[in-house]
């Protein structure tokens, strides 16, 4: 899951309960962001999500 940390659509108060309904989700909390870390911080969206873009890709391929 990537959380922003100023989302106030979905307030950092909530990520630990969405997070135990995943709980093999990793997380990854960009600073000043609010609720679309894709357009508002999408160097720090991409690192977060392009690992696990590749290893589902590889898993994919397998």
């Amino acid at each position: 899951m990537v959380w922003g940390r100023e989302d106030f659509v979905l307030p950092l108060r909530h990520l630990a309960d969405v997070h135990a309904t995943l709980p093999q989700a990793q997380v990854a909390l960009i600073e000043r962001c609010g609720h679309m870390p894709q357009a508002e911080r999408p160097e720090e969206f991409l690192a977060a999500t392009l690992p696990f873009l590749e290893r589902a890709e590889q898993a994919a391929a397998a």
